[in-house]
């Protein structure tokens, strides 16, 4: 969740200041850094997904064998 702030925060910040920071050419660098705090938040929430798939495919898999006869 901090990642997401980090991120928004920072996107926020070049938001209002948008003017100055096409003016002195620092678009591209910028536009790296907001996309490199993307990458590290989606990493930061990769083990977060797996076990939440994980739950999933055994909740669901709970679901299927409830019903089987042979059970």
């Amino acid at each position: 969740m901090q990642a997401i702030q980090k991120r928004v925060g920072v996107t926020t910040d070049v938001l209002g200041s948008i003017k100055g920071v096409k003016m002195s050419g620092l678009s591209s660098h910028v536009t790296k850094q907001i996309q490199g705090l993307r990458a590290a938040e989606l990493d930061d929430q990769r083990a977060f997904r797996h076990l939440q798939i994980t739950n999933i495919a055994l909740g669901n898999d709970s679901l299927w064998f409830r019903d089987c006869p042979a059970c």
